[in-house]
């Protein structure tokens, strides 16, 4: 037969400390450039989500020395709010945001596990490309599921808390991207499965 060889704890632990700075840093440098880099895709699928709003303005900006999402809607047509049908005012607008650094959690996390992984040099950049792949396209997802919700709760004051989008949300903010980010990091791991760990004879 033939057991498994695992990496020693030391080993493993400077492996899994030095794979989360390098992508903490990764993510300080590039991230509000990766975020801005999905805004395009992210706009049309806000509108595919939710067609009651009109986006004015989609971007990066800062707000209190931290760098956030930031969306401007009007309402495209007559809305019913409560018991109000509520029209457009030519120059209203309601502006949400939310923390760049929380949309990033899954790209972070899935990169710094699956760069943490034993294996070879090629393996493991290949790994945190798939996961970071993984991330991005997810980002195009999260960043109008999240803002829509944002928009949502405050003109219909929770009144929609129980519709999809905003499931959705509350489970991203109860640990949900963390747990995506993990899940980012086996699918990226799993063409690898059968090598790691190494084996020896018994």
């Amino acid at each position: 037969m033939a057991a498994p060889v695992w990496p020693s704890p030391a080993r493993l632990v400077l492996g899994v400390l030095l794979s989360f700075t390098l992508t903490g840093a990764a993510a300080w440098l590039w991230g509000r450039a990766c975020v801005e880099a999905t805004l395009p895709l992210a706009r049309h699928v806000l509108q595919l989500v939710d067609h009651r709003f009109t986006v004015l303005f989609l971007g990066t900006d800062l707000s209190h020395q931290d760098t956030v999402v930031r969306l401007r809607v009007n309402f495209a047509g007559p809305t019913v709010v409560g018991s109000q049908v509520v029209f457009p005012h030519p120059r209203g607008w309601l502006d949400v945001s939310t923390p760049v650094g929380s949309l990033l959690q899954p790209i972070l996390i899935g990169c710094a596990l699956a760069g943490a992984w034993p294996g070879a040099l090629r393996q493991r950049v290949l790994r945190v490309a798939g996961a970071a792949a993984l991330g991005v396209a997810f980002l195009v997802v999260d960043i109008p599921i999240t803002l829509n919700t944002l928009v949502r709760d405050y003109v219909f004051h929770g009144a929609e808390r129980f519709s999809a989008p905003s499931l959705w949300d509350a489970f991203l903010s109860a640990g949900g991207r963390l747990a995506l980010g993990a899940v980012f990091a086996v699918l990226a791991c799993a063409p690898w499965w059968p090598s790691h760990p190494r084996t020896r004879p018994a």
